[in-house]
Parts: structure tokens; C-alpha cells; sequence
């Protein structure tokens, strides 16, 4: 593949990308703590706050974005809240223009989540998760009391269409398509779960629907169903030790098999079905190894090729028909990645 480099020399607002979304139009959107990019495949147009002009971007530290059916974009931000960019007229508005129903949410949101046309859930670091219907323009605010003021992880939907989100500080919190509150998976319900840490760093479902929650420092845990339980899930790492209790992303490729990004780890390539593991890792003079041991981010693209983003050494790209990696760095001066911390992929 040929990298084109997306740097500040370039047009990018900061080098620092927190996320990354193509939009139906085939547009990359990059989320920076300066500002909202758009690339078009030759030059940057950037988004930016501006004081005098209400109808800009809410914040310019930008967390999360996700394209509705509406042609909208929306931009969470981390002290902003919720700002939406009419992507055919290039206007913003704020939230509550485009999704009537929104005032009033958190000014700290970091995770969207599309339950088909109808529903948008949005978790914020400070006042737990938000369900807005697109039909009603109703925004519902789900705080069960010992769930209040959590920062929310991860959302995803289970196969009962059921909502799981995740916390960085007390566990899952399961909730019916409609808001209904349904079950608490913590340690300090001392109920007999299984699940050991109350840290959710990802909860993912595989194309068999199976759920794999990752923590940060009490490893990975697959769901049970039959038993409404967790169960630890162990892997070898033979590079660090403890390096499978911090797990950061989990992406499945096109075989079954999890990679799992750890910190200060590598990358751990898990087989569910044979329950055995190979870890890669970075070896130093050593092109064709992984470019750094703490894995931000994953992403499978639609030829099945796995994109690695890296803490502190850009971007790994592994293709699935070849055994090597390709690395995409920052290097100055040259046409290349802006930066070598990669916290989100997204095509």
C-alpha cells in the first residue's frame, strides 16, 4: 500500500488523531484535540471553535464521530457536548437543532453508538449513558442509582438487542432496546458472575455473537450465556507476563481468530475454537515486527487486511495474505503519518 502522509505541514490541525470515520461519501474525518479534519484524498479542510460564530463546532476536542441517515455527522467532544455538522450545506448546529430533545446532555461525551436508524446511544465520561430516539426526539438519561456520574467505555448491542455498557470504573450495565434497566455485572454487587475487574476497556461480539469483555488489569472474559456468567478466557503471552490483564481493543479477522491489543504486550492473536494464542511484539533492527508493544486500536478493513494503531509508533498494517507487517510512522519532513499516537481507525 501507499501511505500518504496526513500531517500538520500538510493542513492537519494537530498531530495528535483521537479518531478516525469515513463517511458514506468516501470522505476521512480525523478528530484532533484542535479541531475537526476532513480529507478529501488531496487537502485538509479544518473545523475549529470560534467565539464570534455560534454556528462552528461546539469544542475542538474531538472523541468520537458517527454519520447518521440524515447525512449529518455527529461530533462528540470532550467539553463540548454534542455538536452535529450538516455534511451537504458544511453548517453545524448544535445538538438539539438537528436531534430535538437533546438539550441538556452531558458537555463530555466520548462514545457513540447506531442501533439502526432509530436509535442513538451516547455515553459521556461524566453522567453515565443517554438513549435519544430519532422518531420520538426523545432523549432519555440512564442513571440507576449506583450507576450515576460513570464514565461509559463501550457500547454494543447483544443478540437479544440488549445494551451493554461498559464502565471504567463499575463494570457492565445491561439495558433493554427501549432504556428498561435490566441487570448490573460488578464486583461490587457480590454476586457470582465471574467477571474479576471493574475497569471495561471493550466488550465485543464476535460474527457468532459470542461476547468478549476485555479489562484493564483482570485480563479477558467471555460471556456464558447458558449460565449468565463470565468466564476468564487465558492466553499466552510470551513477551510480558501480566501484559494479558491490560488489554486495551479486541478487532476479529477474517478467520475467527482475536487479535487482542495489550499494553506494554504487543499483539496477541487468540483462536477460540483451538483455545491457543502466538503473540508478535516488537523486535528492535527488525522491519518486518510489530512496531510497538501497547496496542491502542485495531480495525479489520473490508479486504479483511488488519490496521493496528500503536500508543506511540503509528500505524501497523498487516496483510492477511502475507505474514509480515507494514508500518505506517511519523517521520518529520517527510509525506507520512502526523503522528505516532493512534488512539482510534475507523473505516
Amino acid at each position: 500500500l501507499k501511505f500518504t502522509q496526513l500531517a500538520t505541514s500538510s493542513g492537519l490541525s494537530r498531530s495528535e488523531v483521537q479518531c478516525i470515520y469515513q463517511d458514506r461519501q468516501g470522505f476521512m474525518w480525523f478528530g484532533t484535540r484542535d479541531g475537526l479534519n476532513r480529507y478529501d484524498g488531496y487537502k485538509f479542510k479544518v473545523f475549529r471553535k470560534n467565539l464570534n460564530n455560534k454556528n462552528v463546532i461546539a469544542s475542538n476536542d474531538i472523541k468520537a464521530l458517527l454519520e447518521d441517515n440524515n447525512n449529518n455527522l455527529l461530533v462528540a467532544t470532550a467539553d463540548g457536548g454534542l455538536t452535529v455538522l450538516d455534511l451537504k450545506a458544511e453548517q453545524f448546529f448544535a445538538a438539539n437543532n438537528k436531534l430535538p430533545g437533546t438539550a441538556g446532555i452531558s458537555n463530555y461525551i466520548h462514545t457513540l453508538y447506531a442501533d439502526g436508524d432509530k436509535v442513538i446511544w451516547l455515553g459521556s465520561s461524566d453522567k453515565g449513558l443517554y438513549r435519544y430516539d430519532v422518531r420520538t426526539r426523545s432523549l432519555k438519561s440512564l442513571l440507576p442509582g449506583n450507576a450515576a456520574n460513570q464514565n461509559i467505555t463501550s457500547i454494543i448491542k447483544d443478540k437479544k438487542g440488549n445494551i451493554w455498557a461498559g464502565t471504567g470504573a463499575d463494570g457492565i450495565h445491561i439495558f433493554s432496546a427501549d432504556g428498561k434497566y435490566l441487570k448490573h455485572y460488578s464486583l461490587k454487587d457480590g454476586t457470582a458472575h465471574g467477571l474479576i475487574h471493574n475497569t471495561i476497556r471493550f466488550i465485543y461480539q464476535d460474527h457468532q455473537q459470542r461476547i468478549w469483555v476485555g479489562t484493564y488489569g483482570g485480563g479477558l472474559h467471555q460471556y456464558d450465556q447458558s449460565t449468565d456468567s463470565f468466564k476468564q478466557v487465558q492466553f499466552e503471552n510470551s513477551f510480558e507476563s501480566s501484559a494479558h490483564r491490560f488489554l486495551l481493543c479486541m478487532e476479529e479477522d477474517t478467520k475467527g481468530n482475536l487479535w487482542i491489543g495489550t499494553e506494554n504486550g504487543g499483539l496477541s492473536v487468540y483462536n477460540p475454537v483451538t483455545q491457543s494464542s502466538v503473540t508478535y511484539h516488537h523486535i528492535d533492527n527488525d522491519a518486518a515486527s510489530l512496531s510497538s508493544n501497547t496496542i491502542n486500536c485495531i480495525k479489520r478493513d473490508q479486504k479483511g487486511n488488519m490496521w493496528i494503531g500503536t500508543a506511540n509508533s503509528g500505524i501497523s498494517m498487516v496483510r492477511i495474505d502475507e505474514a509480515t507487517f507494514l508500518h505506517y510512522k511519523y517521520q518529520h519532513d517527510t509525506n507520512g503519518l502526523s503522528n505516532n499516537i493512534v488512539n482510534g481507525i475507523f473505516e
